[in-house]
Parts: structure tokens; C-alpha cells; sequence
């Protein structure tokens, strides 16, 4: 409908498994050789996993597409709901046997000499299976028996199941288990990246035959991203619905309300913005420059520092620092943040200077201790005498030993 609109000469966006519109992401790239190398190495069973609609089918097409028509045979099964009698027979039918026996034995022995004659004739026999987790334990235990015919260097016959992420339960089945010491590679293949949409769609509108660009804006293909997750199946439905309602709106290009509009009449669940939320990004704030710490002098004349004790605001660290003399400046400073302690107009009157004359006292009161002691090194214990609460101990120590002026 929309073709003749916009110059196309096929349907870009067609759901069909056309594999020669395949989009290979790096997952899907891998499972492709995955299951190239099982094939043309001749390793026996092979699992390819994926959720509905991301290309299980048309990546084994892709497969059957890049082996040479005249070395395989291949039976491609698309509906596995069958007992294992008639798994059988769809299996020779496809396969081009003309008289199928009527009873399971005889399908086996036909299918036996099938495989043999193939064998002799250099070719590769291929049987892939679709919707894999459709399967019946006692197909999926027939299908192992199948992985028996084999000689001595070699399997007869190369399998590949496909199915949604819920046949991985039915595989780890205990009574499966022989078959699952079989596969010889287990693949998977996923959405496709957000930041991949855009080039999967210009992809398949290039592979249309389009002469012109992508007719779709950033917020349209922003709101594909969100509604499809990134399932090629629903992209593709959400791309062709709404190119079909541009064209009967005559409108040349297709924007955000277009498919949120196509959303709905899909009954795909349609958040209140189609569009995804930019994310903000905030950049680290740059370091603040470290404020000098006001001084102000002692009763001497020394300068004594009115840093808050225990580093505050030094190296991050944050909260209340008094100061050394009890002063109560406050020293925060958080996450780096460089700290400016503001200076009193004057010292309180509680604030008891340290200057060094504090310590020649005590070095006296100390000496004369040692002299009555006897101490010959009295200098050793000025540290007790270095806060003026001390003086206390020092009279104490005094009348132990007589002296009065302590």
C-alpha cells in the first residue's frame, strides 16, 4: 500500500522469515556459525534458544541458505505437536522418500538406508526442528534415538532443535538427560540492542529497494525502541502499521504520536511518554580553594592557630570542631569541601592562652621537684606538668616529701 508512496519495490518491513533480510547482531552472528560449524563438522545435536520473535526461523533459513544445495539433504519440521510414529513420517517425506513404510519399524529401517546412502554419497543429511519446546518427552526421546545412527568417525544425521527460552526447562528434565549429554552447543540469540534499532530499521528500509531515507523521526524511532523491546517481529509490525497510517494521513514522514497510536490499536501496552527518559548525567563538581585559617596572637606574642581539634574539615570530614583554647568555632566542611572557620572579634574570657611561658613553669616547678627527690634527670617529667591541671599533682607529690614551694 505504502510502497508506491515512497518508491519501494517490496515490503520492508514484511514479518516473514526472508532470510536475505536478515539483521545480524554480534549474538545472532554467533549462532550462525554455531550452527554452521555443527553442521559442516558433523557434530550430532544442536540447541538454538530465543524468545518469540527474534529470529529463531529466520536464522535457519539464513543456515540453509549459505550451504551448497547440492551436498545436504534437509527436513525442515515447523510443527512438532505429533506423536513420534508421525515425527517419523514427516521426517522421510521431507527428506524426498517417496514409499514410507506403515509401521514405525519400517520407518526406521527406510530412514536407516537413507542416511547410509547419503552417507556414501558425501552428503550431509539435515533435520531442523522449529518451535522446539512444542515437543512431547516422547518425540524429544525419539528424536534421541534418531542421534544413534552414526559411524565410526561420524554422525548420520545433524540435528538442530530451536525453540523459546522455555524449552531450556523441558531439556534439563531429568529423564532427558541422555539427551541432554548429547547437544554438542547450546546457542542463544536476544532482542536487538536499543542502540541498535535505528541501524536495524535503515537496514530493512535499504533492503526495500528505498531511494530516499528513512522516513521515521528520532522521537518515533525512540518510542519503536521502547514499545517493540527490541523484538525485530514487533518493530517490524509497528514500522509497517505506521507507515500504512503516514500515507493515509498524508503525512510524509512518520513521528511519535503515529506510533503510539498504532501501539494502541495493537493493544501493545503504551507507557505515558513513548518516548524513553534521558538520562542526566551530572559531571563531578570542581574542588573549592582552601580558605587560610585566621590566626590570632597569645598573650606572648605567638601566633596560636584556631584550627577546630581532630582535623575538622580537613580531608572531607565534616561537624563541629572547637577550638583548642574551647572557643566553639565551627570547623564543617563535607565531601572535600574546603573549610573556613571565622575568627572572633576577641578571645571569650573563659580562654586560657598556652604559650611557652606556661612550660618554662613548669620545667622549674618540676626541677625543684626532682631537687628534693633527688631525680637526676628531672626534664623527663615535664610532659606530666604540661597542662595546668597538673600543678595539682605537683603540690600532692610536694607534702609527700616535705616541700613547700612546689
Amino acid at each position: 500500500m505504502y510502497e508506491q508512496h515512497y518508491g519501494l519495490q517490496s515490503p520492508p518491513f514484511a514479518i516473514t522469515p526472508d532470510p536475505s533480510c536478515v539483521f545480524l547482531t554480534a549474538a545472532h552472528r554467533e549462532a550462525l556459525s554455531g550452527l554452521s560449524y555443527t553442521v559442516t563438522r558433523r557434530k550430532g545435536f544442536a540447541i538454538l534458544v530465543g524468545e518469540a520473535g527474534t529470529g529463531k526461523t529466520t536464522l535457519l533459513r539464513k543456515l540453509l541458505k549459505t550451504l551448497p544445495a547440492e551436498s545436504v539433504y534437509t527436513a525442515f519440521i515447523l510443527n512438532p505437536t505429533v506423536t513420534p510414529s508421525e515425527f517419523l513420517e514427516l521426517l522421510l517425506a521431507d527428506l524426498g522418500v517417496e514409499s514410507i513404510p506403515e509401521s514405525k519399524s519400517g520407518k526406521i529401517l527406510a530412514l536407516h538406508h537413507f542416511l547410509l546412502n547419503a552417507s556414501r554419497e558425501g552428503k550431509t543429511v539435515i533435520l531442523l526442528v522449529d518451535e522446539a519446546q512444542k515437543l512431547s518427552p516422547e518425540t524429544l526421546e525419539e528424536i534421541r534415538l534418531l542421534s544413534n545412527f552414526e559411524t565410526a568417525h561420524e554422525k548420520l544425521l545433524q540435528i538442530i532443535l530451536a525453540g523459546q527460552p522455555e524449552f531450556n526447562n523441558v531439556i534439563n528434565r531429568e529423564d532427558l538427560r541422555q539427551l541432554k549429554q548429547r547437544v554438542a552447543l547450546r546457542l542463544h540469540i536476544g532482542p536487538i540492542p536499543p542502540t541498535e534499532v535505528l541501524r536495524y530499521m535503515s537496514y530493512r528500509w535499504m533492503q526495500g529497494g528505498a531511494t530516499r531515507e528513512l522516513p521515521f523521526t528520532a522521537d518515533a524511532v525512540n518510542a519503536i525502541t521502547v514499545l517493540s523491546h527490541g523484538i525485530p517481529r514487533l518493530i517490524n509490525t509497528l514500522c509497517d502499521n505506521a507507515l500504512m497510517l503516514a500515507v493515509a494521513l498524508d503525512r510524509e514522514t512518520v513521528d511519535a504520536a503515529q506510533v503510539a497510536d498504532v501501539a494502541r490499536d495493537l493493544d501493545m501496552a503504551v507507557p505515558l511518554a513513548a518516548t524513553p527518559k534521558p538520562v542526566t548525567q551530572r559531571l563531578p563538581e570542581a574542588p573549592r580553594s582552601v580558605t587560610p585559617v585566621p590566626q590570632r596572637p597569645a598573650s606572648n606574642g605567638t601566633p596560636v592557630n584556631r584550627a577546630p581539634l581532630n582535623g575538622s574539615g580537613v580531608n572531607g570530614s565534616g561537624g563541629n570542631g572547637a577550638g583548642v583554647n574551647g572557643s566553639g568555632v565551627n570547623g564543617s566542611g563535607v565531601n572535600g569541601s574546603s573549610v573556613k572557620i571565622a575568627a572572633p572579634t576577641k578571645a571569650p574570657p573563659t580562654a586560657a592562652p598556652i604559650a611557652t611561658n606556661h612550660r618554662a613553669a613548669a620545667n622549674g616547678r618540676i626541677s625543684r621537684t626532682g631537687d628534693i627527690l633527688g631525680l637526676k634527670n628531672p626534664d623527663r617529667y615535664v610532659r606530666l606538668a604540661a597542662r595546668p591541671q597538673d600543678s595539682r599533682w605537683l603540690r600532692w607529690l610536694g607534702m609527700l616529701v616535705g616541700a613547700k614551694n612546689i
